[in-house]
């Protein structure tokens, strides 16, 4: 007899429970892709089925959007409140090691780069075709530090956003 068991891929499942919360919250497909920034209500439909990746920046405005454990919501596991703040924490660790990185990268293709440059205002053969690809690659890692300093923004209002909800449930339980 054959086991016809299909597993399900970290993005289904990830899909799965965001269908979930997103009909808890009873938001549509199509509000939720507005407040994420995305053209329609299908980025949402193929992200809940596991056929399109999620951005840091969209992750974090679902979560808060529907006021989610944003851990749990990656990986299906729960945890006290404090799992939050973790995921965030990690999320951060990631961003400034990505920063890191592709400084190290900028810098060494800058340096290669300045001494072609160097020998070519010396009269010196330099491969212009390196030189180019040289300034393609830097271009390239211009693209992802902006990206990533897009992400570290979204980072902070993420943060920000849940001391302040934290805030309020702790000042509105003081009123009971």
């Amino acid at each position: 007899m054959k086991n016809n068991k299909k597993f399900l891929t970290h993005a289904e499942l990830f899909g799965q429970r965001l269908r979930i919360e997103r009909k808890k919250a009873n938001i549509s497909q199509r509000e939720l892709a507005k407040k994420c920034g995305f053209k329609s209500g299908a980025s949402i439909s193929n992200i809940e089925k596991g056929k399109a990746p999620i951005n840091i920046q969209s992750l974090v405005i679902i979560a808060d959007t529907m006021n989610t454990d944003l851990h749990w919501l990656i990986t299906g596991k729960l945890f006290p409140k404090q799992s939050y703040y973790n995921a965030i924490n990690r999320l951060a660790y990631y961003i400034t090691w990505e920063i890191s990185r592709s400084l190290d990268e900028r810098d060494k293709i800058d340096f290669e780069l300045n001494e072609l440059l160097e020998k070519q205002k010396k009269g010196e053969p330099a491969e212009q075709e390196l030189i180019d690809l040289l300034r393609s690659g830097r271009a390239q890692i211009q693209d992802r530090l902006s990206k990533v300093a897009q992400d570290q923004h979204w980072l902070k209002e993420a943060i920000l956003s849940t001391k302040e909800r934290d805030n309020d449930k702790y000042s509105n339980s003081n009123d009971l």
